[in-house]
């Protein structure tokens, strides 16, 4: 009887961690904010990101980090923080998800992939 509650407990706590990682928010795919060529593009994969600057069509700024979606803000880090870049697109910043969108900060990002 104890082996049986014992068990029982395990995979109850079992399940609610199951339950509680499915709870964080991922984003797959790539977002754009983009006007005549000069803007940004988000590009998620699981937990990873990767942040393109774009001047007059050319990359000018290639980020790679992680980020966390939480209570409608979105914290990306970047490992380079002395880069000028990492300090103006790193950090936590307001947070909203459409259909077809991510708003991050300022940036109405549009899904092109």
């Amino acid at each position: 009887m104890k082996v049986t509650r014992i068990l029982a407990l395990g995979l109850c706590s079992l399940i609610l961690l199951s339950v509680l990682a499915g709870c964080a928010e991922t984003l797959s795919g790539t977002y754009k904010a983009e006007t005549l060529g000069t803007g940004v593009s988000y590009t998620f994969k699981g937990k990873n990101v990767k942040v393109e600057v774009l001047v007059l069509g050319s990359v000018t700024a290639v980020l790679e980090g992680t980020y966390e979606i939480k209570d409608g803000s979105i914290t990306l880090t970047f490992g380079d923080t002395e880069n000028e870049e990492a300090k103006t697109y790193g950090g936590t910043f307001d947070f909203e998800k459409g259909e077809d969108f991510v708003k991050i900060g300022l940036f109405k990002c549009i899904k092109s992939e």
